[in-house]
């Protein structure tokens, strides 16, 4: 009698290469998974936020924390009226919305947006810096309207310390921050 279940032994495909390079003394060759995004023009993206006037209404660049290593983790907070005490509260009047659709105490929601966890992931700080550069759009409509209703906690770069480094997955510890969630010191 025939099994209806196939039980064959998993196929594993593996692909090797050779690189030659014509490499003059004293040259340096790096290969890169993806594209190399810097903790510096993270830096770089900030400053230039912070210099554009129309984004200080809406955009507070704080510190999250010290890393391992002494590094700022860059944190930042979007919504409308960011730089006021209470920014949790819906103003009708200051964010040009009809009274009769808001209450003044209703509480905006709040997302957290976390980017480059695993150092190696650069890819995903380009999608962070092009979403940070949507959310705080002077112009952008939709992003107008979704700052009067969320407030947007950001950290754009998790470890800072494996970025520098050039690490893939760790921090300077050592640990993948991924594993260490449910057990944080």
């Amino acid at each position: 009698m025939s099994s209806i279940f196939n039980f064959r032994k998993p196929v594993f495909y593996q692909a090797s290469f050779t690189l030659d390079f014509n490499e003059e003394q004293g040259d340096e060759v790096f290969i890169s998974y993806n594209f190399p995004y810097s903790f510096s023009r993270l830096s770089r993206v900030l400053r230039k936020l912070k210099a554009q006037k129309s984004n200080h209404t809406f955009l507070k660049e704080t510190i999250l924390c010290p890393s391992l290593s002494g590094i700022d983790v860059p944190y930042l907070i979007v919504t409308t009226r960011v730089n006021q005490s209470n920014y949790d509260c819906i103003d009708p009047a200051a964010d040009n919305i009809p009274k009769d659709r808001v209450c003044k105490q209703k509480k905006k929601r709040v997302v957290v947006v976390i980017g480059r966890v695993h150092p190696g992931e650069s890819n995903s700080s380009f999608m962070m810096e092009g979403f940070i550069k949507f959310i705080t759009s002077s112009t952008n409509s939709v992003a107008i309207e979704l700052r009067k209703r969320i407030i947007f906690r950001i950290i754009p770069i998790t470890n800072p310390d494996g970025v520098i480094a050039g690490n893939y997955r760790v921090s300077m510890s050592g640990n993948d921050l991924n594993r260490r969630y449910q057990s944080p010191h």
